[in-house]
């Protein structure tokens, strides 16, 4: 395999790529870098078995993660649950990006909740989130994401970027984002609300 050695790597961009499992196979060894720490896999075409060949490869090494962008794939609301439920590994993540991969309302849940615990439960202190087009509802049920995610935002003060554009949030979600924001005392520099009628 051509891209075994690989030791130094620390950044690795493939966004704008067709990416298929095959594809995935072959960067096995980048992949399993010892100090890699960024991933850019956003506008991949990543479908649910693309991402459970990458979480499995990379199952080691979440710990060294400190950005992961994914956004503009195809994994649905099975590819959000299935990193969500890894979220909580990644303990030194410092970005999070998520934007347009549609992972509907249960995909979504998944991806807060693993954020809730990453940040509540690890003490992770994200820098930049963003969940543009995630499905957060509008807090008026109970189970919208919008309180979970309020959750996450209350505990991360070191928050500098939050887009939750096209989130299908409406006045209340809005209101519900901006008391958390205000409670958790971040000093937000980039706020991204648009889209949310």
């Amino acid at each position: 395999n051509a891209f075994t050695g690989a030791p130094e790597l620390r950044e690795l961009y493939l966004h704008h790529n067709a990416l298929g499992t095959r594809a995935v196979d072959l960067l096995q060894g980048m992949l399993k870098s010892p100090k890699v720490e960024l991933l850019d896999f956003s506008n991949c075409g990543m479908s649910v078995e693309v991402v459970q060949t990458l979480l499995d490869i990379f199952e080691q090494s979440w710990h060294r993660l400190r950005v992961l962008r994914m956004g503009r794939n195809q994994m649905g609301s099975q590819g959000a649950a299935l990193l969500g439920s890894k979220l909580p590994l990644m303990t030194s993540l410092r970005e999070f990006s998520y934007p347009g991969s549609r992972p509907l309302k249960d995909g979504t849940a998944a991806l807060v909740q693993g954020l809730r615990e990453q940040v509540l439960e690890h003490g992770v202190q994200l820098t930049v989130l963003d969940l543009d087009d995630c499905d957060l509802g509008t807090g008026e049920e109970d189970e919208d994401a919008v309180h979970v995610l309020a959750k996450v935002l209350e505990g991360s003060q070191s928050l500098k970027t939050l887009i939750v554009n096209g989130c299908g949030l409406e006045a209340n979600g809005v209101e519900i984002v901006l008391e958390a924001v205000q409670n958790s005392e971040m000093r937000l520099e980039t706020l991204g609300l648009e889209g949310n009628d």
